[in-house]
């Protein structure tokens, strides 16, 4: 992954129209036409041998004769052409280029290749090929050949169609929504949403990320990327081919269950990304996120002037799982003093046909009191007893005078019905950024939208119970067992086999399937457990994403009933048991009648346990639990099939090199001894050990959380401590030192990776109370053969002039100082690897 470059493709100084052209209708002509008439404040040079002049501007006749080197080049000339070209510019110290031809082809061989081999030595970064190109409105340009530019804003999108780019700014030109940024990535030879999901995270001129994706080229750096970005704003993905037919080859039940797309909304769902599957849905995510900043909470209030449409909003509310808020009795109370005694006295509130101005603005004031309500969705239809525009006027009065007292209160959408009335209202709304839709179930979906996105949040943050202690995995174990199966030629193992790696991960496995008497064999497999559920339970391969969890509804028809989720391993308990809620099945698991609910806790630590298995054994293809049975008593695999390939490599830290997500990289995991005899074990953090901060911190003084934070000590959140535990180990890395007999927390030294990989910057804090054991040595000696051992290039670090121990430790260490030019008080320390 890197973000190298990107600076000179969005925020050039010079750009170069390589194929411009003077003829109308010509591809060259339309993108230097859009390039002029942008309000690009930079350079600009035509690049045709053809042409002194194009429209009284000077035209070079290549890239040798530019005046200066351009930040940015656009290409747009025959395909044969373009490899020669990048070379050219390379030479010339361009830094990015977008190339617009198609026709590359892909692979090696290819003139794709050609042209990421000439750009390689300069570092020359390519858009496309096959680009529609970019419009980057915050600096006035459009280096594209859209019909239309949109208008300055803060949402940037990112397709791999050029078609979908010129369909969303058609609309966003007729919605009066504005872009940061529209890119065009076509075929993606070098740039990708990897690298887009990095730079748009860290662009302050950004809100929010909109995705149309048609498939991942890296899904680990895919995954890394939209994990981060998540966390810092909201990204919309729309997938296209869905239905792609899976692989005909499959060779489990499980392979065929889980399907191409599934495996898409499991990666989707981790990143903590918002999906959406429409065209207009994608407009109406837009339309949200343009107005309305996220928010927590999921109970809505229905404000209308029809019965019936209040009727469609609920319907639409609870086929996507939303909430309807209880009123609190007191606001009903207050309502029946300003509605008619007819009103129905309940949510929806439905203010009748003839409301007029004062009843749209008194009820809605109620509902933004209401305790109970997260959100407020005003609607009203047409009607001879009432005019729509002034009720818009009084509601658009109403929403401005709330947000004035309350910026950060709740959300109101709104939705004015028919056709030319409802748009003369919603045009009231739009100055004022109130999100306004056609129909109750658009405007429904605006509401989940928000709540969907905040759930991904949530998940992204929550902290999971930690495992049972005495769930120890032999990996070792297993390990010789598929070893020595490899070795006999084996690819799908036998059920002893399969019972070997089981009892490795304390799975239960039905004992009955091992007799080898006779009068036995009635009993295979005769489990008598009446009232447990069938599940299935699994590891399908997928060729992009790699191994990935499945849980559904088990036994013979479990194809049939197609009840079934996926999730990306590394899983915790949470992860485990929001897998299981993706389900119908889920509600066959709790009590009912005279059944007791089964041990979902149970069931979620199979879950885990199949996860840390694929983390473990990378050459376990495909695995299927059908049925697992599920009671009250726990659980219980009554048959499974694996299947083996050898897997000759591993990722960097030692896991499963197919993990989408990284998983924990347990070979970090090592014991120390102190300088006074102390034992403490080293590990990389885990997110259950936010419960191990707040102790630690009520051990560091005032003084040494400002040196190591620069400010105040911090106020310790859930959201701050979560920062610190739940890392993305592709691009970051915290080792705790824990007390061996407390488990209490002694240390933490943390590297963050830049995007590209090659340079960390490290921090470091000890307890108050144990310095001087020569736990801060060993934590940073640790840290650097940690960069060493991952390839990293450099290690730095920001210290205050006024920390000296830290800088003598520093210099001991090897690392050179520098004096910061823009802060005397501030010393960067570095160390090459």
């Amino acid at each position: 992954m890197t973000i190298r470059n990107l600076e000179h493709v969005f925020e050039p100084r010079a750009v170069a129209l390589i194929g411009a052209s003077a003829t109308p209708g010509k591809l060259g002509r339309v993108v230097l036409t859009n390039l002029l008439k942008a309000g690009f404040k930079g350079e600009i040079y035509p690049v045709n041998p053809g042409y002194a002049e194009i429209g009284g501007r000077k035209c070079y006749p290549d890239v040798a004769s530019l005046p200066a080197p351009p930040d940015l080049a656009v290409i747009a000339t025959p395909a044969e052409t373009v490899p020669g070209l990048i070379h050219e510019l390379g030479k010339a110290g361009a830094k990015a280029a977008i190339i617009l031809s198609a026709g590359l082809g892909r692979g090696p061989g290819s003139l794709a290749q050609a042209a990421l081999d000439a750009a390689r030595p300069h570092l020359l970064r390519l858009v496309g090929p096959n680009s529609l190109g970019l419009m980057a409105p915050r600096i006035g340009l459009d280096a594209s050949f859209s019909h239309t530019s949109p208008e300055k804003g803060d949402l940037a999108f990112l397709s791999q169609s050029g078609a979908v780019i010129t369909t969303v700014a058609d609309w966003a030109t007729a919605h009066n929504t504005g872009f940061s940024a529209m890119v065009s990535l076509g075929d993606m030879a070098d740039i990708d949403f990897g690298d887009l999901l990095d730079w748009f995270a860290a662009d302050t001129a950004t809100r929010a990320i909109l995705l149309y994706v048609e498939a991942i080229t890296h899904p680990q750096k895919f995954m890394s990327a939209a994990r981060s970005a998540a966390r810092a704003k909201p990204v919309v993905v729309i997938k296209a081919g869905r239905h792609a037919e899976a692989a005909k080859a499959a060779a489990s039940h499980t392979g065929a269950l889980a399907g191409v797309d599934a495996v898409y909304d499991a990666a989707f769902r981790r990143a903590g990304l918002l999906r959406v599957f429409q065209l207009e849905e994608l407009f109406a995510a837009t339309e949200t996120l343009s107005r309305l900043k996220p928010f927590r909470g999921d109970k809505l209030a229905v404000l209308t002037n029809g019965g019936g449409t209040g009727v469609l909003a609920v319907d639409t509310l609870a086929d996507h799982g939303g909430k309807l808020a209880e009123l609190d009795e007191e606001t009903l109370r207050a309502l029946d003093g300003v509605l008619p005694g007819i009103w129905p006295r309940n949510n929806p509130v439905d203010i009748l046909g003839d409301a007029d101005t004062e009843r749209y603005r008194a009820s809605l004031d109620l509902l933004l009191a209401d305790k109970n309500t997260d959100a407020v969705l005003v609607m009203n239809c047409p009607s001879a007893l009432a005019s729509s525009k002034e009720a818009a006027e009084a509601t658009a009065e109403a929403i401005a005078a709330y947000k004035e007292k309350r910026p950060r209160g709740k959300p109101v959408f709104t939705a004015w019905l028919g056709g030319a009335t409802g748009a003369e209202a919603r045009q009231i709304f739009e100055p004022l950024r109130i999100p306004s839709y056609e129909t109750p179930e658009d405007a429904v979906r605006g509401f989940m939208y928000l709540t969907r996105y905040s759930a991904a949040q949530d998940a992204l943050i929550r902290m999971p119970p930690r495992l049972p202690e005495n769930f120890k995995p032999d990996a070792e174990a297993a390990r010789r067992t598929i070893s020595a199966a490899l070795a006999a030629g084996k690819e799908w193992l036998s059920t002893p086999e399969i019972a070997e790696i089981f009892s490795a991960y304390d799975i239960p496995f039905s004992d009955a399937h091992f007799t080898n008497k006779p009068e036995s064999t009635a009993e295979v497999p005769a489990v008598h457990r009446p009232g447990a559920r069938e599940l299935v339970l699994g590891l399908v391969d997928d060729p992009l994403f790699g191994p990935a969890v499945l849980f559904g509804q088990g036994g013979m028809a479990a194809e049939i009933i197609e009840d079934k989720a996926l999730a990306l391993p590394p899983l915790d308990l949470v992860l485990a048991h929001d897998l299981i809620g993706q389900t119908r099945v889920a509600n066959l698991l709790k009590a009912y009648r005279t059944e007791p609910a089964a041990d979902t806790q149970a069931i979620a630590l199979t879950l885990v346990k199949l996860s840390q298995l694929a983390a473990d054994l990378p050459e376990v293809r495909d695995l299927e639990i059908n049925p697992l049975l599920a009671d009250q008593h726990g659980v219980l695999a009554l048959d499974a099939r694996l299947r083996v390939a050898p897997e000759p490599r591993r990722d960097r830290h030692g896991g499963n090199p197919r993990f989408a997500v990284h998983p924990y990289p347990s070979e970090w995991v090592r014991e120390m001894k102190l300088e006074d005899g102390t034992t403490i074990e080293v590990r990389p953090v885990r997110p259950e050990d936010e419960i191990l901060y707040h102790e630690f911190f009520d051990n560091v003084t005032p003084e040494d959380a400002r040196l190591r934070f620069f400010s105040p000590k911090p106020q310790l959140s859930h959201k701050l401590i979560t920062r610190f535990t739940q890392i993305d180990y592709n691009r970051a890395m915290a080792f705790v030192a824990l007390e061996k007999e407390t488990g209490q927390l002694w240390g933490v030294v943390r590297l963050h990776t830049d995007p590209d990989g090659i340079e960390a910057e490290y921090a470091i804090l000890i307890r108050s109370d144990l310095k001087g054991k020569g736990l801060g040595w060993a934590l940073m000696q640790l840290a650097l053969d940690y960069g060493r051992m991952t390839g990293l290039k450099k290690i730095y670090g920001d210290v205050l002039r006024t920390n000296s121990g830290m800088l003598r430790m520093c210099a001991a260490l090897g690392f050179a100082q520098h004096q910061d030019l823009d802060d005397p008080g501030i010393v960067r320390v570095d160390i090459d690897l």
